[in-house]
């Protein structure tokens, strides 16, 4: 017999009783279920006294996380400058041009006999103290070339800057320091150089002077002197024991600064080789299948790493990684595309008939047929296209406004020259001197001066301001642009006419989550402090390495060598040295983190939303973006803007940092169409000047107006045929009031990058 209980299921016909009414609050049935799973407030206070430790406990707990902190720390401060691990890296910057730094190096050379000294293949000076248990090595940059001293302050922990007793810091050094104050200042210690040659009287004097000047810079260090052997132990001290300030940029990537340099050519190929580094391994790790980075050089592939190991007292090369083809990152820096992979309209027959007949413009006799014209030759032909470059029209409306601004001042002048010579006798005095005054003046760079300050002047007075051509429709002249009812509300299609140059860089769906994955990966290979031994690959026989300019290599992290548009956060400096106004679309040299390179930028306001107005010129007074495609580097990385003169110097000219890497970043260009009321009644008025005829003026009429008196109105309808149109405003106009019309279209930089890594010139800064 089966003792399984039977349940009683009730019937379809089963009372069914009223819910309860629980008037205006919830029933606690209800509150359950809504609060399932969660635990209150006060549950959770009482959880956390219970397990609530002691004091103790917490005691305990809190010196040993300060403990952890501490030694950490302390293993970071000896692994760089102890005899073990990393030497210490000390550049030597002269701030007068009558300082010599070997004498430097001399006085702490001989200031400590005990301490063991050798010079490098790559001009490195290594010094080894036991009396200080540290290791140093001192690198003198060649100070008349910018790349030089840029690339080593860029691995530097302590900079020594030597003042003169006499001259103190000269514009030479000012302008030096400020370049580097801009880029990376490292901890810095200043020498005053000279003070024993002085007489006594006035050393103390001289000393106190030169301190002014540092803390006129913002420093409050002491100034040092190198006069004797205590004061080169001191030095020595103060390096081993100061704070270091820590490079951001450094600190996520691998570098190595080379103490030695090998190259070994390829047996097949004699042009190609493999180049050897040795040196310590700084940051980060470095695995073979990652890229390197040598500003002097360029980027290139690794094939091995090899690290130093002692066995009883014999050191021997130990291969740590090599270098796999199938996870080795690529050296392309472009995307491929395929120009057929896009959006295709077929054209009709009519349209491929006319593509293939190629209209040439010929000068025939008159009464010749077309038939005749096409066999007649003519050297003069010019065919005729007929997309027009909008752009380079736009860049050149601003010439042609200032050659009307200037007629009347320009007429007044003649007849001022006129008056002149009939007053006056002509006299030749010095003719042999104004020639040869005239020999080293440049017409062509003095006419293109003169033409981009007198834009500038007209931007400025009259800002985007462009006069409507009268011998062109409007309607097809600013047929790129369109209205914006609010610049910072109305929509803009971030992928609407894409230019094809978009099609050959990298873009990222999210470049913050992008950096966070990158820089958090822990690499596989040599580990940061060990003295390693870099091989790289297919590098070119006619490398420079010269003197005083040290050979440094960055381990580029992962999406750093693609190509992608960039945005530079800048500022100008340097108005004393260079005050001409700069274009847009300018060539410019950019030092962006450790890469230097050649970009024409477009630059547009730093501001919200997610638009921004383009600028013409460089702002001079406040803060700007500077737009160009350049390979990727993460942010943070400082950048400095150099400007090449015709005779080869370079001026600072602007400094910031990376703002971030989208290229969705939409930068309009605005014109403003003006008009001048013709007749005025109350709200409404009838404008002219705008346009000039009664297709444009329908063709504009969606677009909103505004005057500069603070009035916004509507087109409502065009009165003749010549241009003039009724017009509605919010408010009552007047006479003097002008009518503008604002009009956008968005803009893209060139792709005109260009690498400036093999640049060994002796750019000299101003």
């Amino acid at each position: 017999m089966d003792s399984k209980q039977v349940t009683h299921n009730p019937g379809r016909f089963k009372q069914q009783n009223k819910a309860h009414k629980t008037g205006r609050h919830r029933s606690k049935g209800e509150i359950d279920k809504s609060h399932k799973g969660k635990v209150g407030i006060k549950a959770l206070t009482k959880k956390n006294k219970l397990n609530a430790q002691n004091k103790d406990q917490r005691k305990n707990r809190l010196n040993q996380i300060r403990k952890n902190k501490r030694d950490q720390i302390l293993n970071k401060k000896r692994s760089i400058g102890s005899l073990s691990g990393c030497p210490h890296i000390v550049s030597i910057i002269p701030l007068s041009t009558d300082v010599n730094c070997m004498d430097v190096i001399e006085q702490i050379n001989n200031s400590d006999p005990e301490s063991k000294k050798k010079i490098s293949d790559a001009g490195i000076y290594t010094l080894e103290s036991p009396r200080f248990k540290s290791k140093y090595n001192f690198i003198i940059p060649n100070p008349m070339n910018t790349n030089a001293i840029l690339d080593t302050l860029k691995v530097t922990d302590t900079c020594l800057f030597i003042l003169s007793a006499k001259n103190g810091m000269d514009t030479f050094g000012e302008s030096l320091f400020e370049m580097i104050y801009s880029f990376h200042l490292p901890t810095s210690l200043f020498i005053a150089q000279g003070i024993k040659n002085l007489p006594q009287k006035i050393q103390g004097l001289t000393k106190e002077n030169l301190q002014k000047i540092i803390n006129s810079k913002g420093f409050d260090s002491k100034v040092l002197t190198l006069d004797s052997d205590s004061d080169g132990l001191n030095l020595l001290y103060r390096i081993s024991q100061h704070k270091l300030t820590e490079s951001k940029f450094n600190s996520i990537r691998s570098f190595i600064v080379a103490e030695k340099v090998e190259f070994e050519p390829y047996k097949i190929n004699s042009e190609m080789g493999t180049l050897k580094l040795y040196g310590h391994l700084r940051g980060q790790n470095l695995s073979a299948n990652s890229l390197i980075h040598m500003p002097s050089l360029g980027t290139y592939q690794m094939s091995d790493i090899y690290t130093l190991k002692k066995i009883m007292d014999q050191e021997n090369w130990e291969l740590i990684e090599q270098a796999d083809p199938s996870k080795q990152d690529s050296l392309e820096t472009e995307a491929h595309y395929d120009e057929m992979n896009a959006e295709q309209t077929w054209p009709t027959e009519q349209e491929l008939n006319d593509a293939q007949i190629r209209r040439v413009k010929k000068k025939v006799p008159k009464g010749t047929s077309e038939y005749q014209a096409a066999w007649i030759l003519d050297s003069e032909e010019e065919e005729v296209t007929d997309d027009e470059d909008y752009d380079d029209d736009d860049d050149n409306e601003d010439d042609k406004e200032n050659e009307s601004f200037d007629e009347d001042d320009e007429d007044e002048s003649i007849d001022d020259d006129f008056d002149s010579e009939e007053e006056m006798e002509t006299l030749t005095i010095g003719a042999e001197q104004n020639n040869k005054y005239d020999e080293n003046i440049d017409m062509d760079e003095e006419k293109t001066t003169l033409e981009k300050i007198r834009e500038a002047r007209s931007h400025a007075q009259f800002p985007d301001e462009v006069d409507t051509p009268l011998d062109q429709p409007a309607r097809i002249r600013f047929q790129k642009y369109r209205g914006l009812k609010s610049f910072r509300t109305s929509p803009w299609d971030k992928n609407e006419n894409l230019p094809l140059d978009y099609a050959r860089i990298f873009q990222f769906e999210d470049i913050k989550k992008t950096f966070k994955k990158v820089s958090k990966e822990r690499l596989d290979g040599a580990e940061a402090g060990q003295l390693v031994c870099v091989h790289i690959k297919n590098v070119p026989s006619s490398i420079q390495i010269l003197p005083g300019h040290p050979i440094i290599a960055y381990g580029l992290l992962k999406h750093e060598n693609k190509m992608s548009l960039i945005n530079l956060k800048l500022k100008r400096v340097n108005l004393n040295l260079y005050n001409l106004p700069i274009k847009s679309k300018e060539r410019l040299v950019y030092h962006v983190g450790c890469r230097r390179f050649e970009a024409d930028a477009i630059f547009s306001q730093h501001s919200n939303g997610d638009k921004h107005k383009f600028e013409r010129f460089m702002p001079e007074d406040c803060t700007f973006v500077a737009s160009l495609f350049a390979p990727i580097t993460f942010s943070p990385a400082s950048v400095l803007v150099f400007k090449k003169l015709d005779n080869g110097d370079m001026v600072l000219i602007a400094t910031g940092a990376v703002l971030s890497i989208d290229p969705n970043r939409i930068i309009l260009k605005r014109i403003v169409l003006s008009g001048h009321p013709f007749k005025v009644s109350n709200k409404n008025a009838v404008v002219r000047y705008m346009f000039f005829n009664p297709d444009d003026v329908n063709w504009f009429k969606p677009v909103e107006l505004r005057t500069k008196y603070g009035r916004r109105g509507q087109i409502k309808e065009p009165l003749g045929t010549h241009g003039h149109m009724k017009c509605q405003f919010s408010d009552s106009m007047k006479s003097q009031d002008t009518v503008l019309m604002n009009l956008y279209k968005r803009v893209y930089p060139k792709w005109a990058y260009s690498d400036r890594s093999n640049d060994f010139n002796n750019n000299h800064i101003m």
